[in-house]
């Protein structure tokens, strides 16, 4: 298991203005994932975001993170990813760091048009991509960066 420093928020509600943002490490498991999301979530509440936003986030977050388990790791279980959350009055900054491999074509899959509505058998859905298209209507600004072996997105979710 990798260090944790998750920071404490403060009691003091004056105190808990200023601790709006946290950072985790974790290595590319689904365990680890599965960990990072229930402390990313416990912080959110803890800060008191309502819970549509922390379902919204958590579901992203998950996106993201199994992604890169699944497919910048794909070859390993070692590999080390950080996750900031900056927390703010109009909404919040996830940010996934890795240095696996880079996004096909080195961009963010791009958004899919939804399916018909007479397209309502799944077996004629196209396989993956879906998880994308959840994080492109969730975000209100997505963007990737690769600079030399590193992978860098930054996803900013908007308060309701």
């Amino acid at each position: 298991m990798v260090n944790d420093p998750m920071p404490q928020v403060a009691a003091d509600p004056a105190a808990r203005a200023t601790a709006s943002q946290f950072s985790w490490q974790l290595s590319s498991t689904p365990h680890e994932v599965r960990r990072v999301l229930s402390k990313a979530t416990k912080a959110m509440c803890d800060f008191g975001v309502n819970s549509d936003d922390r379902i919204t986030a958590e579901l992203v977050l998950a996106e993201v993170l199994n992604n890169v388990v699944e497919h910048a790791y794909a070859e390993t279980d070692n590999g080390l990813i950080l996750v900031g959350l900056a927390l703010t009055g109009s909404g919040m900054t996830l940010t996934v760091t890795d240095n696996g491999h880079e996004m096909p074509g080195g961009e963010v899959p791009p958004k899919r048009p939804s399916p018909p509505p007479n397209l309502l058998d799944q077996a004629d859905l196209p396989e993956g991509g879906w998880g994308w298209q959840v994080i492109h209507d969730c975000a209100s600004t997505l963007t990737y960066q690769r600079k030399e072996d590193t992978n860098r997105l930054q996803i900013t979710l908007d308060a309701t």
